[in-house]
């Protein structure tokens, strides 16, 4: 049975919302693009859409997508499982070491993207 945190997004029991962010030059810039998913499938389409393409060339697409095992709370967020969403392949490169695209998180406050 969970523990009741009225600081979590909580929705029916076992699943998952998500949010992203994508990797910019600064916090502020990157948590004004922040977005809520109801699935990872679906927020992989969306870092797809917005970042998996440069002119007619396909950067990567979803299934070359990773989310990292590291989690860290990140109180400038209100994230309290923050994790890397990577990239396995960025053009014609394909990586033993993913590489960063953006941020996730499953449990953050309120649901709302805090930027402090």
């Amino acid at each position: 049975m969970p523990i009741y945190n009225p600081l979590v997004v909580v929705c029916e029991v076992g699943v998952l919302m998500y949010i992203y962010r994508p990797h910019r030059g600064g916090l502020a810039e990157s948590m004004s693009e922040a977005k809520e998913f109801n699935t990872k499938e679906e927020m992989f389409a969306h870092i797809v859409a917005t970042q998996g393409n440069f002119g007619n060339c396909r950067l990567f697409d979803a299934g070359d997508l990773v989310i990292g095992s590291s989690v860290i709370s990140d109180s400038r967020t209100g994230w309290f499982d923050t994790r890397y969403v990577c990239t396995k392949r960025y053009g014609d490169k394909h990586y033993s070491t993913p590489q960063c695209v953006g941020m996730c998180a499953t449990q953050y406050a309120n649901g709302k993207v805090v930027v402090m």
